[in-house]
């Protein structure tokens, strides 16, 4: 008995030995494939026909220029970047917040997902009116925005760069759709139709192109936000079947739309240029003589590997690609794989356990951008499926006997159904998440006087 516990104690002393002499080793290249990642995107569009200008600096005071104004303000942003990621120092200062138009002052008009705005709108017209005067000079850039063909954010992204106010935006947008309701009153509904159209292309521009994680999120809201005053459009009586036809020939998603490559790429180079700058320069994390000691220490003790950690988590980036592509049980299957298997995570604590930890800390997960993108393409199905049942008058009480194509979702397992106080048209979509897969995110669209009538 004696020998077998020797042997076994042998074998533990040896593999604990083995296992912190890892740590010791030197840190890795970068691979191949992880420095294409990392080289910049040089296919740029020209600055004239670049929204992100223009949304960089959107809420400049009235009478100047918001794209030239963001031509300069990128060129500070990026040449401090640049010193920081040289130095570890910061030396663009962002401007305060400045809220110009409440999203509670909106909100306390209408509501486009729970309510029938256009008749809910009629009634607080002078307040519309006061806004729309009030905000007139942001909402004539708002739609200047629509000439832009192309959205590409050109700063070098580092923790410390500043982003377009996309919160500015989308208010902006509530408020040019609540405008939509004189040409309502007017009979102008081509004129609303128009607007819609061109606020829709330009977001698609947007969630197509966007490099930005935080843009593609926005794009994807706006979006939304425009197909449910479209489901907003579709409750109005007397609709021409012109107008019922246009609203169900919304374009679907194109695959650049609902790609992260873009975003992924931007966010993988941020995360690599920010632990590669802790590597060289870390006296620039430290902000006491303490921290700098322990610092100094720890390095001896458990030196950090940055390219290890970077070419570590390539993989992890571009294995969700396909995400977009895939059935819920595949997209499952997928992100299981995203689960650093035992043997893989012990052996990265001992070679490289500081990076182990900020990278399990850095790295965003991409499966919840997925799963709104999803819940977007739902929405517009949904959108699609309330013109149709206008189209061919198909009341809320008859819904139940739509044949299966109307019913079911086309992308998820999700059932098309009549729920909910006020009613809505809803379906749930299947989570691609690791803590909680189950139907997570619903759709729903607000369901207006039309389809209650017998």
């Amino acid at each position: 008995m004696k020998p077998l516990i020797k042997i076994i104690l042998s074998i533990g002393v040896m593999t604990l030995i083995l296992l912190f002499s890892l740590h010791l080793l030197p840190d890795e290249s970068l691979s191949p494939e992880a420095s294409a990642w990392l080289a910049p995107n040089t296919n740029l569009p020209k600055p004239e026909e670049n929204a992100y200008f223009s949304l960089l600096a959107f809420d400049v005071p009235e009478g100047q220029n918001p794209h030239a104004e963001g031509l300069k303000k990128a060129a500070l942003i990026s040449a401090s970047a640049e010193h920081y990621l040289k130095t570890g120092k910061n030396t663009y200062k962002n401007e305060a917040a400045d809220d110009l138009l409440s999203k509670i002052t909106l909100d306390n008009l209408c509501q486009w997902e729970k309510q029938d705005c256009f008749n809910v709108l009629r009634e607080k017209n002078s307040d519309v009116q006061a806004l729309i005067t009030k905000y007139r000079f942001l909402l004539n850039r708002y739609r200047d925005l629509y000439q832009y063909k192309h959205f590409h954010d050109v700063t070098l992204f580092t923790i410390y760069t500043p982003i377009p106010k996309y919160a500015q935006l989308l208010r902006i947008q509530n408020l040019s759709h609540m405008a939509l309701v004189n040409h309502i009153d007017n009979g102008q509904i081509n004129e609303v139709l128009t607007q819609l159209q061109q606020d829709f292309n330009f977001y698609q521009r947007l969630l197509a192109e966007s490099n930005n994680l935080i843009a593609k999120v926005i794009a994807e809201r706006a979006l939304a936000q425009t197909l449910h005053v479209y489901s907003n459009l579709l409750d109005i009586p007397q609709l021409s079947p012109e107008v019922i036809t246009a609203i169900n020939q919304i374009p679907t998603l194109s695959p650049a739309e609902l790609s992260l490559e873009l975003a992924m790429r931007s966010e993988f180079r941020a995360m690599a240029n920010q632990l590669l700058l802790m590597a060289s320069v870390p006296q620039a994390f430290l902000t006491t003589e303490e921290d700098n000691l322990l610092f100094q220490w720890g390095e001896k003790v458990l030196p950090f590997k940055p390219r290890a950690t970077i070419n570590f988590e390539y993989p992890r980036y571009t294995r969700l690609l396909p995400l977009n592509t895939l059935s819920y049980e595949e997209g499952q299957a997928l992100i299981r794989q995203q689960e650093t298997p035992l043997p893989v995570a012990t052996w990265r604590w001992f070679y490289n356990p500081i990076g182990h930890i900020l990278s399990d800390i850095a790295v965003p997960d991409f499966s919840i951008y997925f799963l709104r993108l999803q819940d977007l393409t739902g929405l517009i199905a949904l959108v699609k499926l309330k013109a149709q049942l206008r189209a061919e008058n198909i009341t809320v009480k008859q819904f139940s006997t739509v044949n299966s194509p109307y019913k079911i979702h086309p992308y998820t397992k999700g059932v098309a159904q009549i729920a909910g106080e006020p009613p809505f048209i809803t379906y749930a979509i299947m989570a691609y998440q690791r803590k909680n897969p189950e139907p997570t995110y619903l759709s729903h669209l607000y369901l207006g006087k039309w389809f209650f009538t017998d």
